[in-house]
Formats: structure tokens, C-alpha cells, sequence
């Protein structure tokens, strides 16, 4: 009920890790919504956009989340890197 960024990008991950791309990106969507700059939700919005099949937007997505790295714990930002990977190969 709370409806705030982070709800919906807790949402969205348990959608995903659930296999409902199409309902995590749609909550994705709503937690990108109100412009709140945070590493783990352009990681999660990467991971969810290449599980569309969306290599641009998840590039985009993964690059502005290594800008904020730091914020990471040190596996997620080897999470990040992985992902970024695989995408840059089309995987």
C-alpha cells in the first residue's frame, strides 16, 4: 500500500526473481517514475530490461548504475559488472 520508490522496486525484483518480467518491468516502471537516482534501481531496471530483451536500455540502465557504484555492496557491483558483460556481448 505504501507505493514509494523502493516499494516498487522491491516489487519489481520479486517479480522478476518470480519470472513475471512483464509485471516487474511494469512496477519498474512506476519506481523510475519519480527520478529518484539510485544504483539499485538502475541495476535492477537493467536486469529486468535485458530479461526483455532491451540491450539499449539496459546498457543505459547498467552504465548509470556504475556511475553510483559506490553504493553498492561488492557483490552487487560484481553483479554489475556481469551484467553489464553480458550485455555488451549480446547475450
Amino acid at each position: 500500500d505504501r507505493g514509494d520508490v523502493f516499494t516498487y522496486d522491491a516489487l519489481a525484483w520479486a517479480r522478476f526473481a518470480a519470472g513475471d518480467v512483464t509485471g516487474a518491468a511494469e512496477a519498474m516502471t512506476r519506481a523510475l517514475a519519480a527520478g529518484t537516482r539510485d544504483a539499485r534501481l538502475f541495476w535492477h531496471a537493467g536486469e529486468i530490461a535485458a530479461a526483455r530483451g532491451e540491450a539499449d536500455a539496459a546498457a543505459r540502465y547498467f552504465a548509470a548504475a556504475r556511475t553510483m557504484a559506490g553504493t553498492l555492496a561488492p557483490t552487487e557491483r560484481a553483479r554489475l559488472a556481469k551484467s553489464e558483460a553480458r550485455v555488451a556481448v549480446g547475450e
